[in-house]
């Protein structure tokens, strides 16, 4: 027997690639999996070298592909199912001037006055005739395009942080950046990186020039403190100079050989208001002002360095900064003054070279738990944010909020390409469609047969959904050999570390708080990933065309239930337990009924859910070098703007 599996370096699906290896010697297995979110190739690391296993990297989408790999297969199993971090930088243009914001500011601020509608997966802001205008690349220029909406949906999973000498921005594997060459691209690529480098404030305010110079040397070698300000450096002349501000205003000062202490509480509040205490910026005010003004306050954050002989000298000078505002803020000032740069990070130090162009290019990726963020940009399809004004590619343009591209190309696209390839050059072999139980939507009391009416709740499920209606319509008009399989929550060996089993098990491990939705009493039916890969094998030789089983192992558990199962097996202390924020459309409980394919086709499962959750953690904890190279950016060297679990 032959069989392709799609997405077979997912979770469930690897699972199942090794299962039917080791059951059966008369199989084949061929695995197309494009290496997106959720595969990791180390699942199958273990079947190097046997030849009756074959990878190919590819999209399921493509027809030609699929077309070549079903045509001499007799079963396909189908696994393939997928904007912006919460804290990354962008630069608003409003009428009352420019300002840095991240998107989760942007968001709240536009809500308080704006209408948020929601899908349930996700919300948006309507800006209505607001001006709110942000950066964007438009034919070969930059220029200052209006916001109509602001989007964002809750997500949990793998970021990317791309970091180039163009710039750095962090977003998430389908989401799409601008190449050099102005045209979209890939972000999981890697790309050379589109960045802006000219902006065009418009603007051109005055503003009083020793205030301006005290809060240049303040961001590059201040602090506050009990209502004082302290200026240290080396330029004994810029503290002179502060001093005499401080004369001419009236304001009590110490100077010192290599530094000066202003003590007035006013002029403290107005410092930490403009520019940060602890995470530092450029004031916002310093963005609009006329260019010679701007030179000013560069002139003085140099100064305060004691880099500014080097830049008089050369014009080329290293600026380094922990704080991402400082360094998106100072990027932004250079693009407004024409000056050439670069960006580098590594270990939380932003590096910015002044007169420099070019640099490394590298990828990093880390997990993340938030929001994410998309814009709708009149007249573009791009927007410009993270530090160095990278080029982002705005992907809800001209598309309903409530079908994500990525669900609806992946389970509705690509499905419906699998049953054209198998309709035109295999009518013979048979698919097994791997659906969900959230096609069916949350039920409060006794659980959904297979009958029971889809309604499901959120865009990856209605997309599910939707790909299972094409697979009945192609078993009916066309007389297609398939079958589909709703299950319950899976859980077992190779799961990634986000979901709430193996992130308990590792957070528990290193001794971190467990964070659990709400107040934990959402309640699934847990599978060991194991006993699911044998109903599916059962399936796909026993199934009747054109049938659907429900698959669940009829053991339901709170989520507080499960974490603190986990905590008494690893002998762990219940005060790890800590609730937070319940996330967007969370639905309460799932159950299945799944007594047709255990009267029908004799299956049961083999575990409990005492014996499952006890191999799992044994699993976990055996194989460390699996999961540490997914969790370790994130758990151990976490950056300094908040990334969260």
């Amino acid at each position: 027997m032959r069989i392709l599996v799609t997405g077979g370096l997912g979770f469930i699906g690897s699972n199942f690639i090794r299962h039917i290896l080791k059951r059966r010697g008369d199989v084949e297995v061929v695995n197309v999996d494009a290496m997106r979110y959720g595969s990791n190739p180390e699942n199958l690391k273990d079947l190097e070298g046997d030849e009756r296993y074959v990878f190919v990297k590819g999209d399921i989408t493509d027809y030609e592909l699929m077309s070549n790999l079903v045509k001499d297969v007799d079963v396909v199993v189908n696994f393939a199912a997928e904007s912006v971090s919460e804290d990354e930088v962008l630069f608003v243009r409003t009428d009352g001037g420019i300002r840095l914001t991240t998107f989760g500011e942007l968001f709240e601020y536009l809500s308080k006055e704006c209408e948020v509608e929601s899908d349930g997966f996700h919300e948006v802001v309507e800006v209505g005739e607001r001006r709110v205008e942000v950066l964007s690349y438009l034919n070969g220029r930059c220029g200052w395009c209006r916001v109509k909406r602001v989007i964002r949906h809750w997500y949990e999973g793998k970021m990317l942080r791309l970091i180039q000498g163009k710039g750095v921005i962090s977003v998430t594997p389908n989401h799409s950046v601008y190449g050099s060459d102005g045209n979209p691209a890939d972000a999981r690529e890697n790309p050379d990186l589109l960045a802006i480098r000219k902006v065009e404030v418009g603007l051109g305010r005055n503003f009083r020039e020793d205030l301006l110079k005290l809060l240049a040397a303040y961001v590059s070698c201040g602090f506050v403190s009990n209502g004082s300000i302290s200026i240290f450096s080396e330029d004994g002349k810029l503290l002179r100079e502060i001093a005499e501000m401080c004369d001419g205003a009236g304001f009590s000062y110490d100077l010192k050989q290599k530094s000066v202490e202003i003590r007035n509480s006013a002029l403290s509040n107005l410092v930490k208001s403009l520019c940060g205490v602890v995470d530092k910026r450029i004031p916002d005010v310093v963005y609009g002002l006329k260019r010679r003004l701007r030179e000013v306050f560069w002139e003085y954050m140099l100064r305060g360095r004691g880099i500014y002989e080097d830049w008089k000298s050369e014009q080329r000078v290293e600026f380094c900064t922990t704080s991402k505002n400082l360094a998106a803020g100072i990027c932004f000032l250079l693009s407004t003054m024409n000056y050439p740069y670069s960006v580098d990070l590594e270990d939380c130090l932003f590096r910015v070279r002044v007169g420099f162009e070019g640099g490394g290019k590298r990828v990093l990726e880390y997990w993340y738990r938030g929001y994410v963020y998309d814009l709708e940009v009149e007249g573009s399809h791009n927007f410009a944010a993270g530090v160095g004004n990278v080029v982002a590619h705005n992907t809800h343009v001209d598309r309903s909020i409530s079908n994500p591209e990525s669900f609806l190309r992946s389970n509705v696209i690509g499905v419906f390409t699998i049953l054209e390839a198998i309709r035109r050059r295999n009518p013979e072999a048979r698919l097994i469609q791997i659906s969900t139980d959230e096609v069916y939507g949350e039920i409060r009391s006794g659980s959904f047969s297979e009958e029971s009416r889809l309604s499901p709740s959120s865009p990856y499920s209605a997309s599910k959904a939707a790909a299972d209606m094409f697979v009945m319509a192609y078993v009916r008009t066309y007389g297609l050999d398939a079958v589909i399989t709703r299950c319950t929550n899976n859980y077992g060996p190779y799961q990634f570390p986000e979901k709430l089993i193996p992130k308990t098990i590792i957070r528990a491990s290193m001794d971190l708080k467990i964070p659990v939705y709400g107040t934990g009493m959402n309640v699934r039916d847990w599978i060991y990933v194991l006993d699911h890969c044998e109903a599916i094998e059962l399936v796909m030789e026993k199934g009747e065309r054109g049938e659907i089983y429900n698959i669940s192992s009829g053991e339901e558990k709170t989520n507080i239930e499960v974490v603190k199962t986990i905590l008494s097996i690893m002998g762990k202390p219940e005060d790890l337990i800590e609730f937070v924020e319940d996330r967007p459309g969370h639905d309460f409980r799932y159950s299945l009924d799944s007594s047709k394919i255990r009267r029908e086709l004799g299956w049961r499962p083999r575990h409990t859910f005492k014996e499952g959750i006890r191999e799992t953690v044994r699993w976990y904890l055996e194989n460390e070098e699996w999961w540490r190279k997914l969790v370790d950016d994130r758990i151990l060297h976490p950056t300094p703007w908040k990334l969260r679990w």
